[in-house]
C-alpha cells in the first residue's frame, strides 16, 4: 500500500478555474458573470491555501471472476459489466484501488460560505479539484503500468454503472482510509465529502479503457469513451 501527500501547483489550479467558468456561466447578465468569476478566482485561491490532498492506493491479483464478479483478496467487486472487461483482457489480472482526498478543512469550504451563490460556487471548484487531483493520478498510475508492459482501464467508481455504492466497502478494506484520515459512514458516504474512491483493472493488455463499451444506454450523459475513458 502506497500513500502519498500531494499538492496542487499552479497549472492544476488554472485548469481547475477554466473548467469550472463555463459550467457557471451566466451569458447576458455582465454583473452576474463578473460576481461569479470573482468567486471562482477566491475559491481557487482559497483551495490553494488550505488543501491538503492525500491518496492511498494499492494492487491486488484478481482470485477469480465469473460473469457477475471480480474477487480479490478484499473482497468482489459486483459488477456485470466491469467483470466482462476483465473477461475479455489477456495476461495476469490486477485490480488497482485508489482512495484520494482533499481533506476536512477544503471539504468543508462551501459549507463556510454566508450566499447560496457562493456556497454553490465554492462546491463546483471543490468537486472539480478533486476530480482532476485523481485524474494526475491515474495518468501516473497509466506510465506505472506502462513501465511493467501492462495496460489499464480508467477509474471505476463505486455507485457507477452496475456497480452498488455498498462496493465502497470492497474499496475500504482493501485500503486502510485511516491513514489519509477518510472514514465510510453508516450509508457508505465518504467523508470528508470532496473524496474520491475507484478501481482500476490491470493486464497484459485489456480490451477497452471502459466498461461502457458493454453498455446499450448510447445518450447516457456519464457515457465514457471506448478508447479514453473520458466523457
Amino acid at each position: 500500500m502506497t500513500i502519498l501527500d500531494l499538492e496542487l501547483d499552479e497549472d492544476m489550479l488554472l485548469h481547475v478555474e477554466s473548467r469550472v467558468r463555463p459550467s457557471l456561466w451566466t451569458p447576458g447578465d455582465h454583473a452576474r458573470a463578473s460576481q461569479v468569476k470573482g468567486l471562482i478566482k477566491e475559491a481557487v485561491d482559497k483551495i490553494g491555501e488550505i488543501s491538503r490532498i492525500r491518496a492511498v492506493h494499492t494492487i491486488m491479483p484478481v482470485e477469480f471472476l465469473n460473469g457477475r464478479e471480480i474477487h480479490t483478496r478484499a473482497g468482489s467487486i459486483m459488477s456485470r459489466r466491469f467483470a466482462r472487461l476483465a473477461s475479455g483482457s489477456t495476461g495476469e489480472l490486477f485490480v488497482v484501488f485508489l482512495i484520494a482526498t482533499l481533506g476536512q478543512r477544503a471539504s468543508s469550504l462551501a459549507e463556510d460560505q454566508e450566499t447560496l451563490l457562493s456556497r454553490l460556487v465554492f462546491d463546483c471548484v471543490l468537486s472539480e479539484t478533486i476530480e482532476i487531483v485523481v485524474q494526475r493520478l491515474e495518468e501516473a498510475l497509466h506510465r506505472d503500468m506502462a513501465v511493467c508492459s501492462r495496460e489499464m482501464t480508467s477509474r471505476f467508481s463505486p455507485g457507477y454503472c452496475d456497480w452498488p455504492l455498498e462496493g465502497q466497502r470492497v474499496v475500504f478494506s482493501a485500503l486502510d482510509a485511516s491513514s489519509i484520515d477518510v472514514e465510510l459512514n453508516d450509508y457508505c458516504v465518504m467523508v470528508p465529502a470532496k473524496s474520491i474512491s475507484c478501481v482500476f483493472l490491470a493486464a497484459s493488455s485489456v480490451p477497452s479503457a471502459t466498461p461502457c463499451t458493454f453498455c446499450p444506454l448510447e445518450d447516457c450523459a456519464w457515457r465514457r469513451d471506448t478508447h479514453t475513458g473520458e466523457f
